[in-house]
């Protein structure tokens, strides 16, 4: 029953209670035993029992096989029949596969049941097997041997070819050595000792030789055309028993070639088509029966002749012709590379001497920046704080109101500059960007300084959502470039809002959040910040093509939300691999 599992009841045990050995959800189909071990068989494996220790384990090799039966012929042996993988045997905790026989019949083996003579007796779904048992521990040991499979059916008696399996035990052996076994059309008693199978022991002949329906002599070597079609080989071997029996292969051996056995077509005839020139050796082999290297070979060697492009001197010539065809290529393509080189030599050259002028360039607009208008605002804002200060010393509300407008946006202009600087130097640079570790909270504080007085004319209120104690890592300098010119952008399109930098942490890592409550972006503005490869739309300005081109030098990643009216998120993390 399925699920039941196995229980051990004492024989001789007044009021014994069943003790349960095994649980297991498969099907048990079949039990043996060898003094005190236990091997329980099911339809997707095999266990074995320690009735002494209560050991149990399985056997790796015949998980997900569905067993039929188990013979023990030894404390290290055993032999097992399958449901669609055919039959093996264990031996020293070693599974190997017994090969199938030529109509793969043996897949489906029922039963295995020796005799006194030293075979095997196999059930399958189509017939009864005969097997040497030393055939079958020979091949264990060499599997380059052939077995030889004595086959029985109806014509041997029989009322049907199919057996039945699934049962314990799978077959019975009278005292008087009958052996009992189950088909669908009732019992077959048959005493196996007295059983004298009709062996194909006759020998094996080679009776006629076609080469494109030209007959050739059977003796001696073959020396046949180049343009060959087919070539035939009829082979017969005299036997009165059932022709499955008669197993003959055949196998067409090249140089340095893998050996192949075919079977023979029941016909007799080998046939062999489209063969290329060279020679070759045709071995016929016949089973005569039990017993180890038990056949008769038949060894036939033919020639076809080779083309005249396939003869020494056509090779040597066609070899020459390669190597100065090898040589010419060679030396014209040394000169076209050699040319090539050149030209790309005065390239690099050029291209060179172009950077090295746009650098220079670039140089220069450095320094005319930082001299001629980065120092002249500085000292204009200088004055502008002190004008403040003095008008507000002297209680001028109105010219002070006044100063204070010059004084931010002289204060705005002069850190806008400075980050321009910051970013055409960046430019020029060569190598890795300098990284360190700072508190990203006062990082945010003195960008948003910058912008304070000018959101509040507009109604507008700044916040630092960082935490205090946060730290990140990189270079500041650039990462403040990028927060100032989206504050910028964010302080121009708020009215009567609130612009917020906070952070987040999103699948362990910490993301810098930039939030306003302006009007929204535009569509095609918005796809241009969240893809790769994308021409410049025209409503991008100067601070978020650096902004964008800053986030991939600091090897982080943005993505832009924004809704109509309701404003933009601008988030900043580091890139994923």
């Amino acid at each position: 029953m399925r699920g039941a599992g196995l229980v051990a009841l004492p024989m001789y045990q007044p009021n014994a209670v069943p003790r349960k050995l095994l649980t297991v959800e498969d099907e048990i189909t079949f039990f043996a035993r060898w003094e005190k071990t236990v091997y329980v068989a099911t339809k997707r494996g095999c266990y074995r029992i320690n009735l002494r220790s209560g050991n149990i384990t399985s056997i790796p090799e015949l998980e997900h096989k569905q067993i039929r039966s188990l013979y023990i012929s030894g404390p290290e042996e055993m032999w097992i029949t399958t449901y669609g993988d055919g039959f093996f045997r264990y031996y020293k905790n070693k599974l190997t596969a017994l090969p199938p026989d030529a109509n793969n019949y043996l897949s489906t083996a029922h039963c295995i049941v020796p005799d006194k003579q030293g075979y095997f007796w196999i059930t399958t779904n189509n017939g009864l097997f005969q097997i040497s048992q030393d055939d079958l521990r020979n091949y264990t040991k060499d599997t380059t041997t052939t077995l030889y499979y004595h086959y029985y059916d109806k014509n041997d008696g029989f009322l049907t070819n199919e057996f039945n399996g699934d049962c314990v035990p799978c077959a019975v052996k009278l005292d008087n050595g009958i052996l009992s076994l189950p088909s669908l059309r009732g019992l077959v008693f048959f005493n196996p000792d007295s059983i004298r199978g009709s062996l194909p022991e006759n020998h094996l002949f080679v009776d006629k030789i076609i080469a494109d329906k030209r007959e050739m002599p059977v003796a001696g070597h073959l020396n046949l055309p180049r343009k060959l079609n087919q070539l035939s080989f009829k082979v017969s071997s005299p036997y009165m028993g059932n022709r499955k029996n008669l197993q003959i292969a055949y196998s067409l051996q090249e140089d340095n070639q893998p050996v192949l056995w075919l079977p023979v077509p029941e016909d007799g005839t080998i046939s062999l088509s489209m063969l290329s020139s060279g020679d070759y050796t045709l071995v016929i082999r016949k089973l005569n029966g039990f017993g180890k290297n038990n056949y008769e070979e038949k060894i036939i060697t033919f020639s076809i002749a080779v083309a005249w492009y396939q003869t020494t001197w056509a090779r040597i010539l066609f070899m020459m012709g390669i190597l100065a065809g090898s040589f010419m290529f060679i030396h014209l393509r040394i000169r076209y590379i050699q040319r090539r080189n050149t030209q790309l030599e005065a390239a690099v050259t050029l291209k060179t001497k172009e950077l090295q002028q746009r650098t220079d360039i670039q140089e220069r607009i450095i320094r005319s920046v930082s001299h001629d208008i980065q120092t002249p605002l500085k000292y204009q804002q200088l004055l502008s704080r002190k004008l403040y200060e003095s008008l507000f010393q002297e209680r001028l509300p109105a010219l002070t109101e006044l100063a204070k407008l010059v004084h931010d946006h002289t204060h705005r202009l002069s850190f806008m500059t400075d980050n321009l600087l910051k970013y055409l130097k960046v430019q020029v640079a060569s190598g890795p960007l300098q990284k360190e570790t700072f508190l990203l909270a006062n990082l945010v504080r003195d960008v948003l300084m910058i912008f304070q007085g000018i959101a509040l004319e507009k109604g507008t209120e700044t916040h630092n959502d960082v935490p205090a104690q946060l730290e990140w890592e990189g270079n500041m300098q650039l990462l403040s470039v990028v927060l100032h010119n989206l504050v910028d952008n964010a302080v121009k399109v708020t009215r009567n809002g609130t612009i917020s930098i906070g952070t987040e942490v999103r699948h362990n890592q910490t993301v810098i959040l930039v939030k306003d409550t302006g009007p929204g972006m535009p569509a095609g503005l918005l796809q241009w910040l969240n893809e790769k490869d994308l021409p410049v739309p025209s409503q991008s300005g100067m601070g978020l093509m650096i902004v964008k081109e800053l986030i991939s030098l600091l090897e982080l990643e943005l993505y832009v939300s924004s809704l109509p009216g309701e404003g933009c998120c601008f988030c900043i993390q580091a890139r994923t691999s």
